[in-house]
């Protein structure tokens, strides 16, 4: 394990999947078992394959740059595994920060990046967000990055509504959309979602919860096509300003995986 200052990525394992445009792998090199392969700290969801990023600096501190797990690991209080296996994420909302955003998190990165519009590439999860942060009530539960300062796609949790938003530019410089995809999700509610990269120039992102499951289909646009994307998962809490200590969000995985 070691700090290291520069964003990476993170995933899990063994997640609820709704059926994507393309098939979806069951490789135990995509899909891991948990049960069978986790060596880090025992549990249900597994950290191989990721990365994780802190709202604490190298020092642990909550100032200066965000530090990198490498590999991901449990670190208290940032990143706990529940008595079921879970994960609970939790993110300040005053605290280190990447290079490129002013909101501290607790993120895994994948450490496999994909070609966008090429092979279909998916991740899946269940989720509980249990806390949100005061002064803007809205994390990033899950996103599709792209290697530069720009995330492509996220998937976010506001005050009960889950909705996606997405750019046009790699540059960031502008912001085509946002679209809900589910509303009624009460704090402590668990639900599931799957952000499928198909092959091409669409992204399907479906969120199920008490048994209905809406979908939404993205347009990816040109100027991301064939651009390197990884998938992101955990607690990016939006806020950029603290009332306290226990100011931020706080997220539970149940299941996540990434392939």
């Amino acid at each position: 394990m070691k700090f290291t200052t520069s964003l990476m990525t993170v995933v899990l394992a063994t997640a609820p999947v709704v059926a994507c445009s393309h098939p979806v792998s069951t490789d135990s090199a995509h899909l891991v078992s948990a049960a069978s392969t986790r060596q880090d700290v025992g549990g249900d969801v597994s950290l191989s394959g990721w990365d994780l990023t802190l709202p604490v600096n190298s020092a642990g501190e909550l100032s200066g740059t965000a530090a990198v797990l490498h590999p991901a690991a449990v670190d208290a209080p940032w990143l706990t595994r529940t008595s079921t296996g879970g994960l609970e994420f939790w993110a300040p909302a005053a605290g280190a920060e990447t290079a490129h955003s002013g909101h501290p998190r607790t993120e895994l990165v994948n450490a496999s990046p994909f070609t966008i519009g090429g092979a279909g590439h998916t991740l899946a999860a269940t989720v509980a967000v249990t806390q949100l942060p005061i002064a803007t009530p809205d994390i990033v539960i899950g996103q599709i990055h792209e290697p530069g300062p720009v995330p492509y796609l996220l998937l976010r949790y506001e005050s009960g509504r889950v909705f996606t938003t997405w750019r046009t530019s790699v540059d960031g410089s502008t912001k085509a959309g946002r679209q809900q995809i589910i509303s009624g999700i009460a704090l402590n509610s668990p639900f599931s979602y799957t952000i499928c990269a198909n092959i091409g120039h669409t992204v399907d992102i479906s969120v199920t919860y008490n048994g209905i499951t809406k979908t939404e289909t993205v347009t990816v646009p040109t100027a991301f096509v064939g651009t390197e994307g990884r998938f992101q998962a955990g607690d990016y809490q939006q806020a950029s300003t603290s009332t306290g200590p226990d100011d931020g969000g706080r997220v539970i995985f149940t299941a996540l995986s990434a392939n």
